[in-house]
């Protein structure tokens, strides 16, 4: 099973279990619509939970789950993540993709079609304005961040499980 990082859990909201949860897509977060998720550090920690509601308000998404009643839950989860499943996600606009989709999708050079390597996980934008996302790929002993721009990230081909790169060389 696919699993997408959808939030961060943040600071309490009150008494009742309620907090602040940060998402990189802000409103449009799937936190507003899916209503099982587990929450964890990683995939490998997970633990179901039910969102009893979830609210946009200007500090980001306040949500409150079935399962916490108190201010300690929130406390000894934060900084950890919501995760949802992969087929509870709408499709992807054309040329966006969710981190999950690419899992184990091999490295391609753009030129020679040889595999060079295997995605690693995507890295949010510094908040800088201007600044891109970065696409880190493993390239044998290598670990590099390539910007998430077309010079770079050439061809995505989910059905083949491929990432085409370009000029990668001046990253290693």
């Amino acid at each position: 099973m696919s699993w997408v990082k959808i939030a961060k859990i943040g600071k309490p909201h009150g008494f009742r279990g309620n907090f602040y949860a940060r998402t990189d897509l802000g409103q449009d977060s799937a936190i507003g619509f899916v209503r099982n998720l587990m929450v964890g550090h990683d995939v490998d920690s997970l633990s179901p939970v039910t969102v009893k509601s979830s609210h946009w308000c200007p500090q980001g998404w306040r949500v409150r789950l079935a399962e916490w009643e108190e201010e300690s839950d929130v406390k000894a989860h934060n900084g950890q993540f919501l995760f949802c499943r992969r087929e509870d996600l709408p499709p992807e606009d054309e040329g966006e993709y969710y981190e999950a989709d690419l899992q184990f999708c091999k490295a391609v050079d753009d030129h020679s079609g040889e595999e060079i390597g295997e995605f690693q996980y995507l890295d949010p934008d510094s908040g800088i304005e201007g600044s891109l996302q970065r696409w880190w790929f493993q390239l044998g002993k290598k670990t590099i961040g390539l910007p998430a721009h077309e010079k770079y990230i050439r061809k995505i081909d989910l059905k083949k499980k491929t990432i085409s790169i370009s000029d990668y060389e001046e990253f290693i």
